[in-house]
């Protein structure tokens, strides 16, 4: 037996229906949603990248303000970015900023407890900051944590000095007071002053070769080649600087009893002058040294000719000095800023008064090209009975031809001047006075430059006659039917408008 439809078979379908539509619906919102979802996954993660890149290249660059803005920019978009930390922290480390550099090496070990680059700058930033204390607890937690591999520094035991321990056994040391002891460490000198009469120092250096000398004024100097078996580099034996027994001193007496030890030991990166970069031919000082954290020395002056120097900045491309610049853990080289004002002098007239206005272009550096704007130029009246249109300007006193417009950009190599230009149109108008024929108004162009204003006028060549019944063409009279009059054909010169008249008898 067939089924017939009844109402409550429409009744069962119709929520079925609904329910279809309403899965449909959401399964198009669902599509919407991914896919604008990984549109700016997408885009997020390109400029991540791209702040990344730029900040690592202003890192290499040593453009440490440039580098801590792009490795901010990636953090914001990427709170857990560690490369972007990492990066962070060594900027603020070149800039001594030993706080800030502190606080994203620590979020860095929240992040990753066992980031081993995080470690490390975190055990350098203690021993340049001379917190010895968080340095020794740093590398104490490295231990419990099994990063032995990554520790810088052996046990801070003994005295301490600055980060670096000096080991200087009393036994068989013969008297070095004011003497100098430096350590060449790939080729780089670094020292620290001591001065202490009983004491017992260690080096602590991660490098396994380095080179000690002792120096004193009138006796030979003393050098001990150190090489650290790789082994012992975590746990460095103390090292004796005393002269071996059988070397003896060039000259003077060694005394019986020992006075106090006194090292002078200055520690120092270098700071090179670049005046040349930026074209310069000469400086007061071209290199120095400065110990880390402390001022580098930003008064030496530079030469180039013609340019004024302004002073020095990591940035060879810089437009401004740097007021203060703290030493870093590294060599710092400083350009020479040199600045050139040129300026552009424009000349017009103002009603009836001439008017001078002067605009400068700054150049930088190497740069060998500024850019004005061209002023408004000012409305010229004169005594005429037309007005005077400004016309442009015109870098030359003579010019009557084109001229550039007002707020025109223009290009200037060196000190320039320009002049306004105004134009005035002189018409010359006939009237047949009583005559059915009158000639065609004539008009002229009047130019002149603000640097000689005088008008000499337009030329116009009279009409011929023309004829009225009745009566004879006499001539042509100027301005009025009995003013000055001219013969058909006539030379005119004008420096305003007129109205020839016919004249008839």
């Amino acid at each position: 037996m067939d089924e017939k439809s009844t109402p409550q078979n429409h009744q069962t379908k119709a929520p079925k229906i609904l329910l279809l539509i309403l899965v449909a619906l959401l399964g198009i919102i669902l599509i919407v949603v991914t896919l604008f979802l990984i549109f700016f996954l997408v885009n997020g993660t390109q400029d991540t990248e791209q702040y990344l890149s730029q900040g690592q290249h202003h890192l290499q660059e040593t453009n440490y303000d440039q580098a801590i803005t792009a490795f901010l920019r990636v953090i914001k978009t990427n709170h857990g970015s560690i490369p972007a930390r990492l990066g962070l922290a060594k900027a603020y480390l070149a800039l001594a900023q030993f706080g800030n550099a502190e606080n994203r090496l620590l979020k860095i070990l929240d992040i990753d407890p066992l980031n081993r680059e995080a470690h490390q700058l975190l055990q350098d930033l203690y021993s340049l900051s001379g917190d010895y204390e968080h340095l020794q607890k740093t590398i104490t937690h490295m231990r419990q944590k099994g990063l032995e591999q990554d520790i810088l520094y052996g046990n801070l035991t003994g005295k301490i000095v600055d980060g670096t321990d000096i080991g200087l056994p009393e036994e068989d040391l013969p008297i070095i007071s004011d003497a100098e002891i430096v350590i060449n460490l790939n080729d780089r000198e670094i020292s620290k002053s001591i001065t202490d009469q009983n004491g017992m120092y260690s080096i602590f250096l991660k490098q396994n070769t380095f080179v000690i000398t002792i120096k004193k004024t009138g006796y030979s100097p003393y050098t001990q080649d150190i090489n650290i078996q790789p082994d012992n580099i975590l746990y460095m034996p103390t090292i004796s600087l005393a002269p071996a027994k059988n070397q003896t001193l060039q000259s003077g007496p060694i005394p019986d009893s020992h006075p106090p030890i006194t090292v002078s030991f200055t520690s120092a990166f270098e700071v090179t002058y670049n005046y040349a970069e930026n074209g310069g031919v000469s400086a007061t000082q071209s290199s120095g040294t400065q110990t880390v954290g402390k001022p580098i020395d930003l008064t030496p002056q530079a030469h180039k000719e013609g340019w004024e120097f302004i002073g020095w900045n990591t940035n060879k491309n810089a437009e401004k000095s740097l007021s203060t610049l703290p030493m870093g853990p590294d060599h710092v080289t400083l350009y020479a800023i040199y600045k050139k004002t040129l300026k552009a002098i424009c000349k017009d007239i103002n009603g009836t008064t001439p008017v001078t206005r002067e605009i400068v272009a700054t150049l930088y550096n190497n740069t060998i090209e500024g850019t004005i704007i061209l002023p408004e130029q000012n409305a010229y009246t004169g005594n005429a009975s037309e007005p005077w249109l400004s016309a442009g300007w015109a870098p030359d006193p003579t010019a009557l031809g084109s001229a550039s417009p007002s707020f025109t950009s223009i290009p200037i190599r060196q000190n320039m001047t320009f002049y306004g230009i105004y134009k005035q149109q002189i018409s010359l108008t006939y009237d047949g006075n009583g005559s059915l024929y009158s000639p065609s108004k004539e008009t002229r162009t009047t130019t002149i430059n603000s640097a000689n204003i005088a008008n000499t006028g337009q030329i116009f060549n009279l009409a011929p006659a023309i004829t009225r019944t009745d009566y004879t063409f006499v001539g042509w009279a100027l301005n009025s039917p009995t003013g000055t009059l001219y013969k058909p054909g006539d030379t005119f010169v004008s420096t305003s408008n007129a109205t020839m008249y016919a004249v008839w008898e």
